[in-house]
């Protein structure tokens, strides 16, 4: 009788033990490759910027961007641009962005140099700043001009990393996410082109070629 009484005690522990761990091993599978819209975007509509770590450690590298620093050239610099893992899924199997998807560029200021590869090399430095796109399909805020054109627009400088200082995406200076995405309205306001892992339909490669 004393060991039917132990084994049930030892049962109800391990029980107990079970309901009290559930909720963190729930939570560990919640990994930034999850879908959530409001993980990076408050009530308000303010876009908050994912950590270095995570993008470059957890997200996707959609592709890269050079712009050398010459006469008018827009945002000059070696550009870096990453989105979640489960968004390329969803837009590999769509060809269209989810509900929550977020673009990261980060813009790195251009090293150069000579190496054995070459007398003139440039290679990526620290980063200067950060531009953040949120997708958004359901149109949350229509009255901030901070999102337009189904995505919320953000920009981030290094001097206050964690500070988005957009106010409207038709801004100016570096906030004119306007001006530099305009040209790509045929293709959501993406240049596809450059990010060989998305899988495009050859309507989105015939418009991304007029870019």
């Amino acid at each position: 009788m004393k060991f039917l009484v132990s084994i049930f005690a030892l049962v109800g522990v391990l029980a107990a033990v079970t309901t009290f761990t559930a909720p963190s091993a729930i939570a560990s599978t919640n990994t930034e490759n999850s879908h959530s819209f409001w993980r990076y975007v408050d009530k308000s509509g303010d876009i908050s910027r994912p950590s270095d770590q995570v993008v470059r450690n957890s997200w996707v590298h959609l592709g890269s961007w050079a712009i050398p620093d010459v006469k008018g050239a827009s945002g000059p610099g070696i550009h870096e641009v990453y989105t979640q893992r489960w968004a390329v899924a969803v837009f590999n199997k769509t060809h269209k962005w989810p509900d929550g998807a977020v673009l990261v560029k980060q813009i790195h200021v251009i090293n150069k140099g000579a190496r054995t590869t070459g007398q003139e090399v440039y290679w990526a430095g620290q980063t200067a700043v950060w531009f953040v796109m949120v997708r958004d399909n359901k149109n949350r805020f229509p009255k901030d001009p901070r999102w337009a054109h189904n995505w919320g627009w953000a920009l981030f400088k290094a001097d206050k990393p964690n500070k988005n200082i957009s106010t409207q995406w038709d801004g100016k200076g570096l906030s004119n996410c306007k001006g530099c995405h305009i040209p790509a309205t045929n293709t959501d306001y993406v240049y596809l082109e450059g990010y060989p892992v998305l899988d495009l339909t050859e309507e989105q490669k015939k418009l991304a070629a007029k870019h």
